[in-house]
């Protein structure tokens, strides 16, 4: 059974047991640290394991995904600020703009831990359902008129694995997520939807079809979307 492990240095600790592993190892996942053990290890076995590793886990710790007075930048404009707060110390608070927003941080609150990045992220995400209305919306209206063509609806979704959808109705849902891509990735989760208006599989007349759409890009596009480092814990 999975359990939590609360450390000061190291966040909060994800620990599993795997059947045929003979050693413990571990990993950051998302911001947080993944640790494996063999089947049957007790927790203070697992300490112990944990501070031999500690050195080396905390060298690979991934960088503070958000900063005080750096921005993060997004395509159509978009930019969310971050700034420390003593009003609320314990607090983290999103300020929103159709643009963006600004997000204040307690000052009592650690930046770069695996708890305070999710907390932001949550936050972005909300922040996102809205902005896509605004900005995903307007632009995915304009692809397919472009290509001559009619869903018989939009819609702004908050799914986090998937990006895009297009019922049997022709209805084409589009994740709020689509808020931090750059604009040719957002461009080809649209026209993948778009393509399956005419399409409602992934067979080699879908792809061709897609490619046509994006440019003879498609390759590309996929290939990048699979290596996007995203700027949100999703």
């Amino acid at each position: 059974m999975p359990y939590n492990l609360d450390d000061r240095e190291l966040g909060v600790i994800e620990v599993r047991e795997r059947r045929g592993s003979s050693r413990f190892s571990a990993r950051w996942k998302e911001g947080g640290l993944v640790v494996i053990t063999p089947v049957g290890v007790s927790r203070n076995e697992t300490l112990k394991a944990i501070d031999a590793m500690r050195a080396r886990l905390l060298a690979r710790r991934p960088a503070a995904m958000f900063e005080i007075g750096h921005p993060l930048q997004l395509d159509g404009e978009i930019t969310y600020h971050f700034e420390s707060s003593q009003l609320h110390p314990d607090k983290i608070m999103l300020h929103p703009s159709d643009n963006g927003g600004v997000v204040s941080i307690g000052s009592n609150l650690q930046l770069g831990t695996p708890a305070t990045d999710a907390a932001i992220s949550r936050l972005l995400i909300m922040s996102a359902y809205r902005l896509a209305h605004i900005h995903i919306l307007p632009r995915a209206a304009e692809l397919a008129a472009g290509l001559k063509l009619k869903p018989a609806g939009w819609k702004i979704a908050r799914g986090r694995r998937t990006l895009g959808t297009c019922s049997g109705r022709g209805i084409i849902s589009l994740s709020s997520l689509l808020i931090f891509l750059p604009q040719e990735l957002r461009d080809y989760i649209i026209y993948h939807e778009l393509a399956h208006l005419t399409e409602m599989n992934h067979s080699e007349r879908f792809h061709r079809l897609c490619n046509l759409y994006c440019g003879g890009r498609e390759a590309e596009l996929i290939r990048r979307l699979r290596n996007h480092r995203w700027q949100i814990l999703r």
